[in-house]
């Protein structure tokens, strides 16, 4: 009704003529009118043009805003209890609602505010930010090395270590609508893990898996219950359940030793892996140039960053 008034009214007719021809009274239109503009300026999904009773949490709105976003700056996990909690510290009529009404209410300003309890995708002891150059120098000085005579994508090599918990941290924390990389700090809570050793090559083969399993290497795991495991896959014990020497020394005898073996001759294979200690390790890095193989190392705190593994599989992993 209000967009055929002003169409006519546009055309060179008068408001109170077109109102009268359409049995309209004229103060019902304008009220109609200011309603569609305020509705305009709502949400789009806005079903109302009335605000609604005033929150009880509105006095404390802001303090709000700066909790929630100066722990996520912080790379902290926020969930609703922890405003919970912070609301009924900085407001009494908060404090003195039942439990249950409390909820509500946060939900209520959860919605408003537009946060929303999102899956982390990535979790990391610093700010991706602060690594962010030296992870761009590092791309311009691999990206003529991979592209070499000598390589083929087959050849270049990326291993990781991944865990695979049996009991999982908290995964979910606030954050606004819209935002796509949920950073997440990791928890010092030691967790009961395999750690699985993960082989892949820019053109998208994967070498056999190698899992690590908390215990002794000459244990009772070893022993007995390996050989009831399936079939295709390598698998060792460490007290830890890590990748230590020992283990990176077996996966280069059992896993990168027979793969690189059957690279042509005028191919150079490469292998990328991260500043983890038993990695940058001088037996270690020798025990791989003399299978013929270079060995770049990536800046630590950029493996979220340029590490193909962590940005292409361990992520969907």
């Amino acid at each position: 009704m209000v967009r055929v008034v002003k169409r006519r009214v546009a055309s060179g007719e008068s408001q109170y003529g077109v109102c009268k021809d359409l049995n309209v009274d004229p103060k019902q239109y304008r009220s109609w009118s200011n309603d569609s503009n305020n509705l305009a300026k709502k949400r789009p999904k806005a079903k109302s043009t009335c605000d609604g009773m005033k929150s009880i949490l509105a006095p404390v709105h802001d303090e709000l805003l700066k909790f929630v976003f100066e722990l996520r700056e912080q790379g902290m996990s926020v969930k609703p209890a922890m405003i919970r909690l912070k609301a009924s510290s900085v407001c009494r009529p908060f404090c003195e609602r039942s439990k249950n009404a409390q909820t509500k209410i946060i939900q209520r300003w959860l919605k408003q505010s537009q946060f929303l309890n999102r899956m982390a995708t990535r979790e990391s002891q610093k700010d991706p930010r602060e690594t962010e150059g030296i992870a761009l120098d590092f791309i311009e000085m691999m990206r003529p090395k991979v592209s070499q005579k000598n390589r083929h994508q087959d050849f270049i090599i990326n291993m990781d270590q991944t865990p695979v918990p049996f009991t999982f941290n908290e995964k979910r924390t606030l954050e606004l609508v819209g935002k796509r990389t949920i950073n997440v700090r990791k928890s010092t809570n030691d967790t009961k893990r395999v750690t699985y050793a993960a082989t892949i090559t820019a053109s998208g083969k994967t070498l056999t898996p190698y899992l690590v399993f908390k215990g002794r290497p000459d244990g009772r795991i070893v022993k007995k219950e390996f050989k009831t495991y399936p079939q295709g896959m390598f698998y060792a014990c460490q007290d830890a359940a890590w990748m230590d020497e020992v283990c990176v020394m077996d996966w280069i005898e059992k896993v990168l030793k027979p793969y690189v073996s059957t690279a042509p001759q005028d191919v150079v294979p490469l292998l990328l892996l991260d500043e983890y200690r038993c990695h940058i390790m001088g037996t270690v890095v020798t025990a791989i140039n003399e299978l013929g193989v270079d060995v770049e190392h990536i800046p630590g705190g950029c493996t979220c960053l340029v590490q193909p593994i962590d940005v292409g599989s361990n992520r969907p992993f």
